[in-house]
């Protein structure tokens, strides 16, 4: 249900932010965390973390593109183009296989004309 899923999330979360307290630099968490947060439709705080992640010397580059590109997906479906054209630069420097991130780059380019 519903409230099953609220609650499951809301355990997470509480469990990500505990963990993080311990471990800050691991960016698995940060990536766990974006997920929850974007899953609880709180945009703002799923970027910040995504971002986070991203930006962490430790971590699969994978796993660290993957984080940059939902930052910049999120950004872009929120309009601010130029937050996520960075941070598709951001997943292309993580890892430049990802051809999502080139398009998306591409689409951010267009919207800002």
């Amino acid at each position: 249900t519903v409230e099953q899923n609220q609650f499951k999330l809301n355990r997470d979360l509480g469990i990500l932010l505990e963990d993080l307290a311990l471990e800050p630099m691991d960016s698995r968490l940060w990536y766990y965390l974006g997920q929850t947060y974007e899953e609880l439709n709180r945009s703002t705080d799923a970027v910040n973390a995504f971002v986070i992640a991203a930006s962490q010397r430790q971590g699969w580059k994978e796993e660290k593109a993957a984080a940059a590109f939902r930052a910049a997906s999120l950004s872009y479906k929120s309009g601010r183009f130029e937050d996520a054209r960075k941070y598709c630069a951001l997943a292309i420097a993580n890892d430049p296989s990802w051809p999502e991130s080139f398009w998306l780059a591409g689409a951010c380019a267009l919207a800002l004309g």
